[in-house]
C-alpha cells in the first residue's frame, strides 16, 4: 500500500464533463491505497469466487459490482485482523474503522493526479499517458496485467485512462 499525503487540490474540470463541473477546491486527509488494483487471483482468494469475463490471474478483476466490492473490503479487513469499514445491510461506510474501504470519489482523484496540476498527472499532452496506461491503441484491445505500465508520482499504478 502507498501513503496518500494530506493536501489540497482542485478536484473536476471547469471545461469538462457535466458530472467534473464546476471545479471546486478539497481537503483531503491522509490515507493509505493499494499501489495497484486488485488482481483476480486476490479477490478470488479473498471472497472464493471471480466474477471477471475472462480468468487472468494477474489482470484486474471486473464485472465487480459495488456490493461486491465493499464485501471484498470486508472479508479483507476481518482476514487481516481489521475493523470491517461497511455494514453490508445498509452499504453504509463507518470512516473511523480500521479496515479497508473505497476511496471517495475525491481522495481517488486526487490520488490519481499525485500533486499535479495539470490536465493528467504526467502532464498537459495526453499522449504521454501512454507510458502510464493501457487504452484502445495500444492494447490491441485486450486487458493487460496490473502494474505493467509505469506508475505516477506517488507510486500508484493503472490510474489513469485515455
Amino acid at each position: 500500500m502507498v501513503l496518500i499525503p494530506a493536501g489540497k487540490f482542485v478536484m473536476g474540470d471547469g471545461a469538462g464533463e457535466k458530472d467534473e463541473q464546476p471545479a471546486h477546491p478539497v481537503e483531503i486527509g491522509a490515507f493509505l491505497m493499494d499501489r495497484t488494483e486488485v488482481t483476480q487471483a486476490r479477490f478470488e482468494e479473498t471472497v472464493g469466487y471471480n466474477p471477471s469475463k475472462r480468468e487472468r490471474k494477474e489482470e484486474a478483476v471486473d464485472r465487480v459490482r459495488w456490493t461486491e466490492a465493499i464485501d471484498y473490503c470486508n472479508e479483507r479487513s476481518k482476514r487481516e485482523g481489521l475493523e470491517p469499514c461497511y455494514d453490508l445491510k445498509t452499504a453504509e461506510c463507518r470512516f473511523e474503522a480500521t479496515g479497508y474501504r473505497l476511496p471517495t470519489e475525491a481522495e481517488w482523484e486526487y490520488a490519481c493526479r499525485a500533486g499535479t496540476s495539470t490536465r493528467y498527472f504526467c502532464g498537459d499532452d495526453a499522449s504521454a499517458l501512454d507510458a502510464f496506461a493501457w487504452f484502445d491503441k495500444n492494447a490491441a484491445k485486450d486487458s493487460r496485467p496490473v502494474g505493467a505500465r509505469r506508475p505516477n508520482a506517488w507510486g500508484l499504478h493503472d490510474m489513469a485512462e485515455a
